[in-house]
């Protein structure tokens, strides 16, 4: 179940700031994998977190350098994707989400990321439990896109302007 979260205006601020800084200009292309050539431990993650699914895709690629394994399925009537590290550690894991439940502050955001395009789908990223992030797919002009974003706080280095 959905909810909206409640933010301060600085609080607002720094998650609108956040947001920018770490938006994912792009995605990179995935290429389809057959099942069994996936690295065991993979193989070992998409057993454990697939269990009463239906597997409708599994594709692998990079994301911040690092190979990862992308696999796509539907479980209990809804799509699920799920993230997997190259050592079988699971990264996340994607489910649709309306672009209502976001809360304002966090669709106000996505809306001045994605202007002009038209939003797809919504999904949220969720990481130990906790909503971490969203992933939005856009169309533009025909075009596929992709916008990741972020709702952990940012944190200031000394020095920087935050």
């Amino acid at each position: 179940m959905a909810h909206a979260t409640a933010f301060t205006p600085m609080q607002g601020l720094k998650l609108f700031a956040a947001l920018f800084l770490t938006a994912a200009m792009g995605a990179v292309a995935q290429q389809p994998i057959d099942r069994s050539a996936l690295p065991p431990a993979v193989q070992k993650a998409v057993e454990a977190n697939s269990q009463g699914a239906t597997i409708t895709a599994i594709t692998t690629g990079t994301s911040y350098g690092k190979q990862v394994y992308e696999v796509q399925m539907t479980a209990n009537g809804q799509p699920k994707n799920i993230e997997i590290a190259s050592d079988g550690t699971l990264n996340g894991v994607m489910k649709d989400v309306t672009q209502e439940s976001l809360g304002s502050n966090i669709e106000n955001a996505v809306i001045s990321r994605v202007a002009g395009a038209s939003i797809t789908r919504v999904q949220s990223i969720t990481r130990n439990s906790r909503v971490t992030g969203y992933k939005i797919s856009t169309t533009k002009d025909g075009k596929p896109g992709e916008v990741h974003l972020t709702t952990l706080p940012v944190v200031s280095k000394p020095g920087s302007n935050l």
